[in-house]
């Protein structure tokens, strides 16, 4: 009860502030319009962006534009990158366009290398959010690496990028480095409310990630409290969706409706889709708790919306760069042809005027080749690189893509209490799994065209040991020859092996019984053999015929041009021979 009053007296308040706020931001323009001062102007613009972007006001963009313009006429570089840092914020917090957000990071620092001006910390510590929010943690820790490498002595500073870097060894499961990078955060002194609110936030919910929600509670309780207090609108549904979380994770309903009735109110204001999308599906998770199934039901929805809202804002990103480096490439290769042009005019001027040093020239000519190859070569690999990097970010988000589809799978099935139904959706959740699996070996790996046989099946069947709950009762034989397979092939070989393995657990060790699986891939006369065995309890007349797990296997081995062949002796044995297939080197 206590709590809801407490959010109630600062919802009041809230109205308050906003109130007075905007009164403040029309004594500033007014003063913008009546000063002939241009310093005094930038230095006013300053303050009404740094107030618009503390109250999410989205005429920050117009006056960022007013401001860029007044301070390139008057020549005061310093004031071009912070209109330029508030434009990048605009594109990030209002529209999630982090490609046009990287690119006035990107001006801006050009500026300060221009200019010989000191702010790139800031610059660098904005490109880490970006790379950080999208989920790109490798080129987020290293420009927030950048940003403390380039920092002053600003504690507050040091603080906040120590907390963003143990964040993402949070998330990457590194829970040993992120509890380090915490505990240094904490050694820094500063009574800043937005980074002590922040630190807890995250410190809470790295111990909610480590399966302790209880630890994590007073952590996210005293975040929310800070952010209340403060009014700090631009992380507070975080916190909320951290305690939600932890609550849940414990059962425990208290409070809930009072959290649930604070988004109810405010969630719709929120503008950054991830934060909206990562909001309403703690609140979906939460009504289920409490039992509100269409209310559920409604945030189920939002969420979906959500995040299809935000999977689409990464293919424009996606499908941005792409062009980018088409249009760079392009730009290559007229270069180079203009190059090679030139050169022949050369040599044929060359030709006409020094016949008598027809030698010194054909070594000339030689020369000049040698070294036009070796450019060719150098933008020809440099173009290599970029469309790796490319693919290897696809392979990313479409695996990252299908364990959405995996774990939307999950949810739904806490609605089904058909056990036949159930069945059918744990045995989809494998089989996305399975497909999800092969696009991390390819972004993991450095061959992005073929997957490792030996890996990848022996993955596979330990996440299969897993979810079935086999443990050490079934011992697994592996007889796989190291072979790199292309994409076309392993996809459906890896749902094949998905299903037939997946029978072998559900059917052939029954009662808790112990034995024996072997997984036998080899290539043998230019084909492929795949065979799965188990000494269970074999399989009856009827079982396994037409369903939708035999009739997966016969379509898939259509697409090999496999013939299938089993046996029902002394357990079960299904073997493929594979005639349409691909190895890479």
């Amino acid at each position: 009860m206590h709590q809801h009053r407490t959010i109630v007296f600062f919802l009041v308040a809230l109205l308050s502030l906003c109130h007075a706020n905007g009164q403040k931001a029309d004594s500033l323009i007014s003063r913008i319009e009546e000063t002939s001062s241009d310093e005094v102007k930038l230095s006013v613009y300053n303050e009404l962006l740094s107030d618009f972007y503390n109250e999410r006001n989205d005429s920050l963009l117009y006056y960022a534009e007013q401001y860029l313009e007044l301070a390139q006429n008057a020549n005061q570089p310093t004031h071009q990158i912070y209109a330029l840092e508030y434009q990048a914020l605009y594109y990030d917090v209002y529209k999630s366009d982090y490609s046009q957000s990287f690119l006035k990071y990107e001006e801006a620092l050009k500026k300060c290398d221009e200019y010989n001006i000191d702010y790139r910390q800031d610059l660098y510590h904005g490109i880490a959010i970006l790379f950080h929010i999208s989920d790109d943690y490798e080129k987020a820790l290293s420009y927030y690496q950048l940003a403390l490498e380039n920092a002053t002595e600003d504690d507050s500073f040091q603080k906040k990028i120590l907390t963003n870097m143990a964040s993402i060894q949070s998330s990457l499961g590194n829970y040993e480095e992120a509890e380090q990078l915490f505990l240094a955060a904490i050694d820094i002194e500063d009574d800043t409310f937005e980074m002590i609110n922040s630190l807890y936030s995250n410190f809470g919910n790295l111990y909610l990630r480590k399966g302790e929600p209880k630890k994590a509670i007073p952590y996210l309780k005293e975040a929310l409290r800070i952010g209340l207090e403060k009014e700090n609108r631009s992380g507070i549904f975080y916190d909320i969706s951290f305690l939600m979380d932890a609550k849940i994770a414990m059962q425990d309903k208290e409070g809930l409706d009072t959290l649930i009735q604070y988004v109810d109110q405010h969630g719709d204001a929120i503008l950054n889709r991830r934060e909206k999308t990562i909001i309403y599906r703690s609140v979906f998770e939460a009504l289920q708790l409490l039992g509100d199934y269409k209310k559920a039901s409604a945030y189920q929805d939002k969420y979906i919306k959500g995040y299809e809202d935000l999977i689409g804002q990464q293919r424009s990103d996606l499908v941005y760069e792409m062009e980018a480096k088409y249009d760079n490439e392009k730009k290559k290769k007229e270069i180079a042809e203009l190059e090679v042009e030139q050169q022949r005019a050369q040599n044929e001027r060359n030709a006409w005027f020094m016949v008598s040093g027809l030698v010194v020239l054909i070594a000339i000519f030689l020369f000049i080749l040698l070294r036009t190859k070796s450019k060719s070569n150098a933008i020809i690999s440099k173009s290599l690189a970029e469309k790796e990097t490319l693919l290897r970010e696809i392979h990313h988000r479409v695996k990252n893509n299908l364990q959405v589809v995996s774990s939307l799978l999950s949810m739904q099935s806490r609605f089904i209490e058909d056990k036949k139904a159930l069945g059918a959706v744990n045995e989809g959740q494998h089989r996305v799994a399975s497909m999800a699996l092969i696009h991390q070996k390819l972004y993991q790996d450095n061959n992005l065209s073929g997957v490792n046989a030996q890996d990848y099946i022996a993955d596979l069947t330990d996440t299969l040991v897993e979810a079935y709950g086999i443990n050490d009762r079934v011992n697994i034989v592996y007889e796989v020859d190291r072979l790199n397979i292309d994409v076309d092939t392993i996809i459906p070989m890896g749902l094949i092996l998905n299903e037939l393995i997946s029978n072998s657990f559900k059917h052939a060790f029954p009662d808790e019984r112990e034995g024996e699986l072997r997984v036998y891939l080899k290539e043998e006369s230019e084909k492929l053999t795949l065979k799965v065995t188990d000494d269970g309890v074999g399989q009856g007349e009827v079982e396994g015929k037409n369903t939708f797990g035999s009739i997966l296997i016969q379509s898939l081995a259509q697409k090999l041009q496999a013939s299938i062949q089993t046996q029902n002796e002394k357990g079960f044995m299904t073997q493929l021979t594979i005639s349409k297939y691909k190895l890479v080197s």
